[in-house]
């Protein structure tokens, strides 16, 4: 399974039940010629609590379950956090 449906069947639903979650965009960025590809998640949510009780209090700490790993070569262990200063 690609990572962009183990995200929408699965993490989705799964974020859509949490109490702040506003939603979520996944961008993927293929090099010319290449098989492989770099995803990037980007989740928005209702405050920084929010965001603790999703992912505790090691906010820096990526939170990726053991069957995303089975659909990536590679994960990052850290994230990090922005605020929107600007959206049209």
């Amino acid at each position: 399974m690609d990572y962009r449906a183990h995200f929408a069947n699965t993490v989705l639903p799964q974020l859509e039940k949490l109490d702040g979650f506003s939603g979520a965009t996944v961008l993927r960025e293929r090099a010319s010629g290449s098989v492989d590809a770099e995803v990037v998640v980007m989740t928005r949510w209702k405050s920084m609590d929010d965001v603790r009780g999703f992912a505790g209090d090691t906010l820096s700490r990526a939170v990726v379950e053991p069957a995303a790993h089975a659909c990536l070569t590679w994960a990052d262990d850290r994230v990090s956090h922005y605020d929107i200063v600007l959206e049209e």
